[in-house]
């Protein structure tokens, strides 16, 4: 009989990707719902840390190093040096989730209220004039159904949250 082994299957989740349009909740998701002990990989928190003070898109230099301590994140995660991660993402698109999901071995939560909710959220931003703008970019690019390389992960199947948001799991 063989050994036991500590190793994961490739598609074991280990992680959680919360992902949505801008306004959708994801942040608040993960305060409700991710244990004390869990790594949180979050841009705007990240961003936060480097300095950022206000509403709204930090500045270009900020931004790009924001991004850079989130891909580093995702490559340590990637490589298993941290499990129990929570990461937040807009990332629209199905394949992408998935192809991201698969690499750090996370299962899925979409949270996706409806556009009026959304709008409502939007007006309570800073400037609520690009905030619906990148809410209506990311529905189109959702809407599309990006074609790229063929992912091992299932379909995402949605659900109902409480709130009525839509997430998968």
């Amino acid at each position: 009989m063989a050994p036991a082994t500590a190793a994961l299957e490739p598609l074991e989740a280990v992680n959680v990707l919360v992902c949505g349009p801008p306004c959708a909740g994801k942040t608040t998701w993960v305060a409700r719902n991710a244990p004390p002990s869990a790594t949180i990989v979050c841009y705007d928190t990240i961003a936060a840390e480097l300095g950022h003070r206000g509403p709204g898109r930090p500045p270009f230099k900020l931004g790009r190093a924001a991004e850079a301590q989130v891909q580093q994140a995702l490559r340590r995660i990637e490589r298993g040096e941290i499990t129990n991660a929570y990461v937040i993402r807009t990332m629209a698109g199905p394949q992408r989730r998935a192809e991201l999901a698969t690499r750090i071995r996370a299962r899925i939560v979409l949270l996706l209220p409806d556009m009026d909710e959304l709008m409502r959220r939007a007006s309570q931003r800073h400037d609520p004039t690009t905030t619906a703008r990148d809410i209506a970019r990311w529905m189109t690019q959702e809407a599309s159904g990006e074609v790229r390389a063929q992912s091992a992960r299932p379909p995402e199947v949605p659900a109902r949250d409480a709130q009525g948001g839509l997430w998968v799991l």
